[in-house]
């Protein structure tokens, strides 16, 4: 009886020690060390992580060991964890508390400046070791904590976590060890999976046994070859992503009939940029434009960080008036302002066979909708045109829908102030004046930059000090082609960072809007006054010659477009093309300055466009670039 006794004694302790699942071990340690590695990633945040991770391993295993099997000892662990915080928190409260906010800010300001946390890394350790032990022992719901690894994983990216490989393979392994589990699980129940699952005890006849740690071995397996294989691929894979996404894009916006609304507004967008082909636009042209076409429909006065609001000329004409002796009131400035270039234009002396032809284009909003007019550089409202809508209260009545500009083209603008024709020439020193004082109020209405919101670009543009237009415009084209790349599909920008700063300084990749807004700002620091605009650019290759001689062209939401006009005397508002073209190129162009003098501009300077200026790790690693496109 005595032998037979201890034998029994002897198999109870047996089990007793292999009621230790490793399985549960393996799951709360990597999940732990993940998002320890997470946290550790965020920009501003500086800990030692081999140190917390090795207690943080330490005290899970604790952990572990004494709930299966050693009960009274685990209780004492806890109680000895919670006067360990207590005691820290009394201690050095102030300064765990100055980490957490700093920690806080970082998330949701996108702080830069490093902050050492270790001590608020330890507590932290300690809390969410025993909040997921918690839910892993005592709740037995491992979904749970599958579910939030995964969350945080997802949503990383938008709070501008840089997630990279050591992150990606914690919480990798994490799943793999939270399918293995749940396979078990559902071969034993919730009460008997504690009772099987502990890799060394699980009987070798065991048949599920064995498929439950068969499993592991194959998602293991799996993941050490699909992962690298995957990371290598990343543009492929993500192009695949974006397909599925774009296809949903499309699909939701034909059938809520938002692919019909017309392109206004300053809003940058820190996501991908999907087209659905709808028809936006209908014009039609007395003659072939031979440059392209921008039709401006908003322009940014004031930039708010992320958006911009539309600019507004009233007050700068209010100023005006209130400076000036003129007895004309604000809207006949206006009005007289906004056309000034094109009659200027058309009243030069010039011999008639050199006299520009100017074009009529009539546009038609295919939605019928006439809250917004979109309106061609260099330009007159032609009041011969109607539309029903009745936005402008000038011109004809007319049963063809539509409204009319003429403008004259970049290149027959020849305005020379003492060429004036003689039957204008009485008009010439008004205008004159209202160009000058004109010029005198955007010198501070649209230079201002939100400095704090943009502390890297401010920065770069003070080391880097430009003279001439000419020499300011080739280093933000340097700057912007030698540091980004075009992408209609860039990823997900982070919502605790300014767009520009990532776009430039971290992301790399980007379309119109973010090449437009980031030259924009970049002029206003180097004092040049500049608007952010959107609208449309149309290639003269989109139109066609009707039966009856007229040019037309369908215009849709491809040929939606961003960019930044500068203040030209003798011009005024110039548009200026800052996106690289398809293939990499400059195409950016305005009287006085080209793809040549840019050429020149970059030789003197030693500036090469394989060479980028801004020395930043991320776009240096085009892994983790990729990662943040999730």
């Amino acid at each position: 009886m005595g032998n037979n006794g201890i034998e029994i004694r002897s198999g109870s302790e047996e089990a007793k020690e292999k009621k230790r699942p490793l399985a549960a071990l393996l799951f709360l340690n990597v999940g732990v060390c993940g998002i320890l590695s997470l946290l550790h990633s965020i920009k501003g945040i500086s800990f030692s992580m081999w140190m917390v991770s090795i207690a943080a391993i330490a005290l899970c295993w604790l952990i572990w060991y004494t709930y299966y099997g050693k009960r009274k000892l685990f209780f004492l662990l806890v109680l000895i964890s919670i006067l360990v915080c207590q005691v820290t928190i009394y201690r050095i409260g102030d300064t765990l508390m100055e980490q957490i906010v700093h920690s806080i800010t970082c998330i949701i300001d996108g702080t830069t400046e490093p902050m050492p946390i270790l001590e608020t890394a330890m507590l932290f350790a300690v809390v969410i070791s025993f909040l997921m032990a918690a839910v892993e022992f005592w709740i037995k719901s491992h979904f749970i904590l599958y579910l939030l690894t995964t969350g945080l994983l997802l949503v990383s990216p938008i709070w501008g976590i840089r997630a990279g490989m050591q992150e990606i393979l914690l919480l990798a392994l994490f799943q793999i060890t939270f399918w293995v589990m749940e396979i078990a699980e559902r071969k034993y129940g919730k009460r008997g999976f504690h009772r099987k699952l502990y890799f060394g005890g699980i009987k070798k006849r065991s048949l599920s046994g064995k498929s439950g740690i068969a499993a592991g071995m194959i998602l293991a397996a799996l993941f050490l070859i699909v992962f690298p294989i995957a990371a290598a691929s990343t543009e492929k894979l993500y192009g695949f992503v974006y397909d599925i996404e774009g296809k949903t894009y499309q699909m939701i916006h034909r059938l809520s009939g938002r692919a019909d609304e017309l392109i206004t507004g300053g809003k940058i967008h820190g996501e991908n940029n999907y087209r659905t082909g709808a028809a936006h636009l209908e014009l039609e042209a007395s003659i072939q434009p031979s440059e392209v076409l921008y039709l401006r429909g908003f322009g940014g006065g004031t930039y708010i960080g992320g958006n911009w609001i539309r600019s507004s000329d009233e007050a700068l004409f209010a100023n005006i008036m209130e400076r000036s002796d003129w007895q004309n009131n604000q809207i006949s400035i206006a009005s007289r302002y906004y056309g000034m270039y094109f009659v200027m234009n058309s009243n030069m002396q010039r011999k008639e066979e050199e006299r520009p032809q100017a074009v009529t284009l009539t546009v038609k909003h295919c939605n019928g909708v006439y809250g917004n007019a979109y309106v061609p550089y260099y330009s007159q409202r032609n009041g011969s045109w109607y539309h029903y809508n009745d936005v402008y209260e000038y011109g004809y009545a007319s049963q063809r829908e539509g409204y009319s500009y003429r403008y004259f083209e970049q290149k027959d603008m020849m305005i020379d102030w003492d060429n004036v024709s003689e039957s204008f020439a009485w008009q010439r020193n008004w205008y004159q004046r209202l160009q000058e004082a004109y010029v005198e109020e955007i010198q501070s209405a649209y230079t201002q930059v939100p400095i704090s919101l943009l502390p890297r670009l401010t920065e770069l543009c003070q080391e880097n000090p430009q003279k001439s237009l000419e020499e300011i415009t080739a280093f933000i084209l340097y700057t912007l082609h030698s540091n980004a790349s075009y992408t209609l599909t860039p990823g997900w920008a982070p919502l605790n960072e300014d767009i520009v700063e990532y776009f430039l300084f971290e992301g790399g990749r980007g379309y119109c809007e973010h090449f437009a807004v980031t030259a924009t700002l970049m002029y206003r620091l180097y004092g040049i006054p500049a608007r952010y605009a959107t609208g449309y650019m149309v290639e003269p290759s989109a139109f066609e010659q009707q039966g009856n001689g007229i040019w037309k062209a369908m215009v849709t939401d491809q040929s939606a477009h961003a960019w930044v006009e500068i203040f030209l005397e003798d011009y005024g508002w110039t548009p200026v093309e800052v996106t690289p073209a398809t293939d990499g190129s400059s195409v950016a162009s305005y009287p006085g300055f080209n793809n040549s003098v840019l050429g020149q501009v970059m030789r003197k300077r030693g500036w090469q466009m394989n060479r980028p200026n801004i020395a930043v790790s991320s776009i240096e690693n085009g892994q983790e670039r990729a990662i943040q496109d999730i």
